[in-house]
């Protein structure tokens, strides 16, 4: 299998992907996608400063890169018309 490298974090790694819930287009090592759920479960909040910090900043990396439309709550799969 070819290794890719994580948007969100930058560590590389093998398998299948995460899709992103932050805009449900960008596809996340599989950590980071258990992150973002836990962050939509518990909330930002709850997370130690280093990962707030990382969160924020992958937001604002696909807000800025594309263009795209960063989804808001829990139920991000459900994309506005």
């Amino acid at each position: 299998m070819k290794r890719k490298v994580c948007p969100r974090c930058g560590r590389g790694y093998v398998g299948y992907p995460a899709l992103s819930r932050v805009d449900c287009e960008t596809y996340v090592c599989s950590d980071c996608g258990v992150t973002e759920a836990f962050i939509d479960l518990y909330g930002l909040d709850s997370y130690p400063p280093a990962i707030r910090q990382q969160h924020k900043e992958f937001v604002e990396k696909i807000k800025l890169s594309s263009g795209k439309k960063v989804l808001k709550g829990r139920y991000r799969f459900l994309k506005e018309s």
